[in-house]
């Protein structure tokens, strides 16, 4: 019974948003505020209902407490509803641009779109030759970085933080020298422009796969070469690294994901502009 009537108050503050108050919105960023707004209310409703008494929930098989149950019941059932509300009103945008993974069309971005593409100060940067020297600067930081975490611990602890700077003002760069085209939604480029970023993140996914796929494999030499010991059947490996090497780690892959899609732009325009 209180199972049902947790759900019942969530459906009635999802019918109450989406057939009343959603549609009205003129912005992305406000449906995306108004959603946290009403699954609080659905969860502050919960709560004077359920607060004294405390019952238990069933889940799945498990007890769960009022609040665990309504977080879950609200998401299990907005998550159709929301995807249904989006898809019916393309006008409100789309679920990218609700959770800022896209940006939401708007005179100020086109404005400021425009002025990227017809910019000549830093034209300098888009040359051939300094395209070329870009990339060459932003491999030889991907290397670097993970090189200088790998031994920081044994010369001065916190020093590989100094390695990572280099690419983001490489990538930084990167970006002015490509005119944003990597990371520019479509409405604002043209048909070349967009066939041109799309084969760049084909070749920038390729890579990505080989160094992922490399250190998958280095991981798994590794632990053919370790000693483990056995405990009811199970293998345990124990691997011994510092914080550092931890970061160098971590820096390989982030620093490449960050890097390698304006790498490979700039790479591709400096070879066209070479011609």
């Amino acid at each position: 019974m209180n199972e049902l009537l947790a759900i019942g108050i969530v459906l009635a503050y999802m019918a109450i948003a989406y057939f009343l108050i959603y549609p009205k919105a003129k912005k992305v960023s406000t449906l995306r505020w108004l959603d946290l707004v009403f699954s609080l209310l659905a969860l502050a409703t919960a709560g004077a209902v359920f607060w004294v008494s405390d019952p238990k929930f069933w889940l799945f098989g498990y007890e769960a407490n009022w609040v665990v149950f309504t977080l879950i019941a609200y998401v299990v059932f907005e998550t159709p509803a929301w995807y249904w509300y989006m898809k019916s009103h393309p006008e409100q945008g789309t679920l990218a641009q609700v959770y800022g993974l896209r940006p939401a069309p708007s005179e100020k971005l086109a404005k400021s779109m425009d002025n990227v593409m017809q910019d000549t100060k830093w034209d300098a940067i888009r040359t051939s030759k300094a395209q070329k020297l870009l990339v060459f600067l932003g491999v030889l930081s991907l290397i670097i970085a993970p090189i200088v975490f790998w031994i920081e611990d044994f010369i001065q602890p916190g020093f590989g933080i100094l390695a990572i700077i280099p690419i983001f003002l490489i990538w930084w760069l990167l970006r002015i020298s490509v005119r944003l085209v990597a990371d520019a939604p479509d409405e604002y480029l043209d048909e070349f422009q967009v066939r041109q970023r799309d084969r760049t993140y084909l070749h920038s996914f390729r890579i990505l796969a080989g160094i992922v796929s490399a250190l998958a494999v280095a991981l798994m030499a590794i632990a053919i070469m370790t000693d483990f010991q056995s405990q009811e059947g199970v293998d345990y490996y124990r691997f011994e690294l510092t914080f550092g090497q931890i970061n160098s780690i971590i820096w390989t892959v982030l620093g490449s994901a960050i890097l390698i899609p304006n790498l490979v732009l700039a790479w591709n325009q400096a070879k066209r502009s070479s011609r």
